[in-house]
């Protein structure tokens, strides 16, 4: 399905691609249930709109290159878009302040024992 408020059509139909605008489109975001589908969405999408940046969410992170071959700009595992949402939240919040995950790690270990290694 397409657009905003989903239209209910199939994102594979050159003639829907063309009616949601992805001719002028500067970004297409691709995101399906399965990557198999993911993968034959971005071939029509890449198609449809050669000057478009294809961005697009996988499940499984064996499957990032052929998204690639299919034509998508930017492949996103969807477990980094989950802690990157949340790490957003907590942030616009002010109750957190993003760091890499080893740094992370790190404060758990010392929370947890006490010291810097347990």
């Amino acid at each position: 399905m397409i657009g905003h408020g989903r239209t209910g059509a199939a994102a594979t139909d050159a003639a829907v691609l063309r009616r949601a605008g992805v001719s002028q489109a500067r970004c297409v975001v691709v995101t399906c249930m399965d990557d198999a589908t993911t993968a034959m969405v971005v071939t029509p999408v890449r198609r449809a709109g050669p000057q478009a940046r294809i961005v697009v969410a996988v499940r499984q992170p064996q499957h990032v290159s052929a998204l690639r071959q299919a034509g998508a700009d930017l492949v996103v595992p969807t477990e980094r878009i989950g802690a990157h949402l949340a790490a957003m939240t907590l942030t616009g919040l002010g109750t957190a302040q993003v760091m890499p995950v080893g740094r992370v790690r790190t404060i758990r270990r010392r929370t947890a024992c006490g010291k810097a290694t347990c």
